[in-house]
């Protein structure tokens, strides 16, 4: 059964476009979703107000410092912006090694304003993917079906308290106190990039002493040392040794 969808949230988006793509759907503009205060996400945002029923179709490929490998399973998740604590798992996903496809049927676009993708929880770190959107009127892609490659897990993962462990990561950090994070240019210059909340909890792959020491969280993003705000914590020898000597 579709949910009645009442929004309460409203983003910003950018104009519509009338570029055509995706066997004659269009072209949908929208907004990038960073974690919004609930749990570590990344997603996109669109508008389908005044639309008619039909299919709402996301292309998810990786950005040049993802941590996705291509191989991973994804898992993509709707979100409800008039009650975003609420998730439901896409209609239909194809995974390639190059990209996921999802599609979601918009039964009643009229109440149905605001759709947000969630494409991962912090899995693949910070900010992992790029999107593109499509609104196809008029038919529901859901039930359709092309080749498709399945993908393979080539190795065991380890987990470290629920969470994956990742070669080449040090350690984790646990927010305890809003934190800005930080985005270092190539000059190393830092660039304010958002607040971090508490119980956030990021990977964590370097450390150096710029700016009175910085953890790096991946993708260039760091976030200051400071006693109170963070809590760092590395994970056993047991557990690296598993990691590596798989």
């Amino acid at each position: 059964m579709k949910k009645t969808i009442m929004v309460l949230l409203v983003f910003m988006l950018l104009p519509i476009s009338n570029t055509l793509a995706f066997d004659g759907g269009e072209e949908m503009k929208g907004n990038e979703v960073h974690n919004k205060n609930l749990e570590v996400i990344s997603g996109y945002t669109v508008n389908v107000y005044g639309k008619n029923a039909g299919t709402l179709v996301f292309e998810i490929t990786k950005k040049e410092d993802s941590e996705w490998n291509g191989t991973d399973k994804v898992t993509p998740y709707i979100r409800y912006l008039n009650n975003y604590s609420f998730k439901s798992e896409a209609d239909r996903v194809e995974q390639s090694e190059e990209k996921v496809t999802v599609y979601e049927y918009v039964a009643n676009p009229s109440t149905a304003r605001y759709l947000f993708l969630n494409a991962q929880e912090g899995e693949f770190g910070y900010d992992p993917f790029e999107y593109k959107a499509f609104y196809v009127e008029g038919e529901d892609l859901t039930k359709q079906t092309t080749p498709t490659t399945t993908p393979t897990l080539k190795t065991q993962k380890v987990y470290w308290d629920g969470a994956e462990l990742k070669k080449g990561q040090i350690g984790r950090i646990t927010v305890q106190t809003p934190i800005n994070l930080w985005k270092r240019n190539a000059d190393n210059s830092l660039e304010f990039s958002r607040i971090l909340w508490p119980g956030e909890r990021y990977r964590v792959y370097c450390y150096d002493n710029l700016y009175f020491g910085q953890y790096g969280l991946g993708g260039g993003y760091y976030i200051t040392k400071m006693n109170g705000y963070i809590k760092y914590e590395t994970p056993s020898k047991s557990k690296l040794d598993l990691l590596y000597n798989r």
